[in-house]
């Protein structure tokens, strides 16, 4: 029987490029799907790793302030297994409250500072102020550290909550970024207040601070998801809208104005603590990767500052650069804050410096600062 003619359709080669036509169509449907949804985790990483801070998990929105720690938090490994971190009621890191007056027989330390005061990335009893403590236990040290704070909030805040309590010794630590956050009225997009000298007195301007605390994190994830996708930014590209980008204020010029307002703020300090029967130290915290040969300008700036009044000063960046590179990077964790080695160095360091400087600060004894001798050295 006669086989019946082959229809166009059935034709082997038509077959074949058909079948390769469809395969590869596939091949490229995957390949779109594949990298839609790798643009998408990459999104999803962005936003996750989005520069918010870490402090809004305990903090709260203060209209004068900007934040603070919320009061009575307790997380039991906030920055890892084995890393607790507590606030009193006073909204102080502690796992204690303070009376006003100082406890018999015992010396009260109050330190305000920003997060390296605070003790970021590390657990109570490793922070320096309560390694101070630990090494010299006639102490009592009050922490009144709080992340991403400048010198002026640190300020504003030491004299609305810091003066109700009674201290024998104010130290306030600064790291040069703190000035560069005097600059400005947000930090990373936080709103925060500004001191200014005006006619030779302080003002505090963006004051009621705006209240986009609580919902400043969800902003910025939102934006750095969309960022990361392509098809945002092709739209952007359309609409002829360039892709915004913040910097982060951790660096940056400080003006003569910022100087101006701090100087006033640090004048303020030592009357209230002369009135109040207590000491004022002042301290340069050198961060890792602003620790060169000479002092930077901040640090110049405050030893000038303590010659021109007397204040006491202590700039610890000497002490750290006697240290080998290897010894100095294992007292600084990946973020640039002090690890728990380089807290009990601050510590050491601290209670060497303010033994000879301040006069009635108690001998801790001579094992008290060795803290403050090369990490791995006796």
């Amino acid at each position: 029987m006669p086989s019946s003619p082959t229809e166009p359709g059935d034709r082997p080669g038509g077959s074949l490029r058909t079948n390769l036509l469809l395969s590869l169509a596939s091949a490229v449907v995957v390949a779109l799907l594949l990298e839609g949804l790798a643009s998408l985790a990459m999104a999803a990483l962005a936003a996750r790793h989005a520069m918010v801070m870490r402090e809004e998990s305990h903090s709260q929105y203060d209209a004068e302030l900007g934040w603070r720690h919320r009061p009575g938090v307790h997380f039991e490994s906030l920055y890892g297994p084995g890393t607790p971190f507590t606030t009193n009621a006073q909204g102080f890191r502690a796992r204690e409250d303070y009376g006003k007056a100082v406890p018999p027989g015992r010396y009260r330390v109050v330190n305000l500072g920003d997060s390296f005061t605070m003790g970021y990335g590390v657990g109570d009893g490793a922070t320096y102020p309560a390694q101070l403590q630990a090494l010299c236990p006639v102490l009592q040290t009050v922490n009144m550290g709080q992340g991403g704070y400048g010198a002026d909030q640190d300020y504003l805040w030491y004299r609305r909550d810091g003066v109700k309590l009674d201290a024998n010794l104010l130290v306030f630590a600064v790291i040069a970024q703190d000035f560069y956050r005097m600059a400005s009225d947000t930090f990373i997009g936080y709103a925060k207040p500004v001191l200014r000298a005006e006619g030779g007195r302080l003002a505090v301007g963006n004051v009621p601070v705006p209240t986009t605390w609580g919902t400043r994190s969800l902003l910025v994830r939102s934006r750095a998801f969309l960022d990361s996708l392509a098809v945002f930014r092709l739209g952007e590209w359309v609409l002829g809208k360039p892709q915004a980008a913040e910097t982060a204020q951790f660096y940056g010029h400080v003006g003569d104005e910022v100087f101006a307002a701090a100087a006033l703020a640090l004048d303020d300090l030592a009357r209230l603590s002369a009135e109040r029967g207590q000491k004022f130290v002042l301290v340069y915290l050198p961060v890792r990767d602003l620790l060169p040969s000479e002092p930077t300008r901040e640090a110049a700036w405050m030893a000038a500052y303590a010659k021109r009044t007397g204040v006491p000063f202590i700039d610890l960046t000497a002490d750290f650069a006697r240290l080998a590179p290897a010894e100095v990077a294992r007292l600084y964790r990946p973020d640039y804050h002090y690890s728990e080695e380089g807290n009990r160095f601050v510590a050491g360091a601290l209670l060497r410096h303010l033994a000879p400087l301040v006069p009635g600060f108690p001998d801790c004894g001579p094992g008290a600062a060795s803290g403050a001798t090369a990490p791995g050295r006796s």
